[in-house]
């Protein structure tokens, strides 16, 4: 005798339906609650077994082109020519543009541009008064950075004084979980970690953030970022101007917001409930510690790491090379060292 077992679902408009969906909801809170715990102990063990999500790439340049800090103090907008500075190095780093958009500040005339790529983003801080040109491009896809480096390079006629990459979302490949840290390969078989944080006198301040164990359904809806972001940076006293957002099938996006002086994006990967996040601000007056504590609240972060680089590191008046210090002394070896792009 056979019996028919159909499967009753409750009615998504029922009480037990909001039941079960807020214990699920909360299960999945508690495992990335547990993963994130089992960050905390070291895991340069996992290093030789590693691959990561994305690249970072971090490049200053003294601005030695005549004709350009000329075009830049007497051209009605300014802003384009930066903007289309780091629109030719995105472009000639074969990485896909979707949108570009630039500001300038009218009484320093500081300008902050931004590329939004299909990979992630290129930006650009100009500070006027030291002819002082801050680069920072991500990406999760294979653009070539050393191409996009040379473009600037043959624009501003200069050699970058300061330049790394870095390895962003590094995980274990034997059981996918992360390993805490960004990183940057210093040969073919070791590679060292960032301090975090490290603060400097500088014109600025980059946070490089890895946002571990986030709320997949919040990092994945591009309204709730946005308005995060809007807000985090209102909270922090700096004002907006340009925001755009790119989504990916079938999930994750990346995020871009630029205000005065400051750029905050976002490249995301809500399948692994993890973040990238930059915020790169050229106003001593914006909170970073508050524009931060919001992001980290809002996605609901089990395990942020933050990393704090100075951008245009001044010494006696002079700028100077700063990113290798911010290594630690210690770097990783092995023989079989392997780093793929997840």
């Amino acid at each position: 005798m056979s019996m028919n077992r159909n499967l009753l679902l409750p009615d998504a408009q029922s009480d037990l339906f909001y039941r079960l969906k807020r214990e699920d909801g909360l299960a999945l809170a508690a495992i990335r609650t547990v993963r994130a715990q089992k960050m905390l102990a070291p895991q340069h063990k996992d290093i030789a077994t590693s691959s990561f999500l994305g690249r970072h790439m971090l490049a200053e340049f003294k601005i030695e082109s005549d004709s350009l800090r000329f075009n830049l103090l007497n051209a009605p907008h300014p802003e384009i020519i930066i903007q289309n500075i780091i629109l030719g190095a995105a472009k000639a780093a074969k990485a896909t543009v979707l949108k570009a958009s630039a500001f300038r500040q009218a009484h320093s005339g500081d300008i902050c541009a931004i590329v939004v790529i299909e990979e992630s983003h290129f930006s650009a801080h100009y500070i006027a008064k030291h002819d002082f040109l801050a680069i920072d491009a991500f990406t999760c896809g294979e653009i070539d950075f050393e191409k996009a480096v040379s473009y600037i390079r043959a624009e501003v006629q200069a050699r970058p004084y300061d330049e790394v990459e870095f390895k962003r979302g590094i995980r274990d490949r034997s059981d996918s979980s992360f390993v805490s840290g960004i990183a940057t390969q210093k040969t073919a078989s070791s590679f060292c970690f960032f301090k975090p944080p490290v603060m400097t006198s500088a014109l600025g301040q980059h946070v490089v953030a890895e946002f571990y164990y986030c709320n997949p359904a919040l990092i994945n809806s591009a309204d709730f970022v946005v308005d995060t972001f809007k807000k985090g940076l209102t909270l922090g006293g700096c004002q907006y101007h340009f925001s755009y957002v790119h989504e990916f099938q079938p999930q994750g996006i990346s995020a871009v917001v630029l205000g005065d002086g400051v750029h905050l994006t976002v490249h995301d990967w809500p399948e692994f409930d993890y973040a990238s996040i930059d915020l790169c601000v050229f106003d001593k007056n914006v909170n970073l510690d508050r524009v931060m504590k919001h992001l980290t609240d809002s996605f609901q972060v089990q395990h942020p790491k933050c990393y704090t680089f100075p951008r245009g590191n001044m010494k006696a008046g002079t700028l100077q090379p700063v990113f290798e210090s911010l290594l630690q002394d210690d770097s990783v070896s092995s023989p079989s060292l392997t780093f793929r792009h997840t």
